[in-house]
């Protein structure tokens, strides 16, 4: 999970999302994310089914990794491992 800036003109948000990939280049370094992300929208209206999720990417500098509170630095390590993969 990660926090996803979106820049305007007028202000910066943050949006939860899920990190769907984190693929490598080249010289083995992650620069790169597809997230996904629930598309709603202030203002608009609830329908009924709920909201669709869509998919964007991200340079690694517009997120900010969210980790539970309790994982050890063992643990954040493991869970990303050689790859990149989360």
């Amino acid at each position: 999970m990660v926090l996803m800036m979106n820049k305007s003109k007028v202000s910066t948000t943050y949006r939860l999302a899920l990190v769907k990939t984190a693929d490598p280049d080249k010289d083995g370094l992650v620069r790169k994310l597809v997230l996904q992300y629930k598309n709603v929208d202030a203002g608009r209206k609830y329908k009924k089914g709920g909201y669709g999720f869509s998919e964007t990417e991200r340079a690694i500098h517009n997120v900010v990794v969210i980790k539970p509170v309790d994982w050890s630095q063992e643990d954040v390590e493991a869970a990303v491992g050689q790859t990149g993969e989360i």
